[in-house]
């Protein structure tokens, strides 16, 4: 019985420690294009809408 158990520990550890690292991976790949898109749009300027570049040059 107890190596059933062991078995279905390390069975069930495995499945959930690469769910883990996959959902892990995702959540960092999408932070990482968020940060990179905000910087983006930040150092276009589309943030700052006071004084706006696209809408100057009219």
């Amino acid at each position: 019985m107890k190596q059933d158990w062991k078995a279905l520990a390390s069975l069930t550890s495995d499945h959930l420690g690469s769910t883990v690292g996959s959902v892990l991976s995702a959540v960092l790949v999408g932070l990482l294009v968020a940060v990179a898109l905000i910087v983006l749009y930040w150092k276009l300027g589309i943030f700052r809408r006071t004084s706006n570049k696209w809408y100057d040059r009219g």
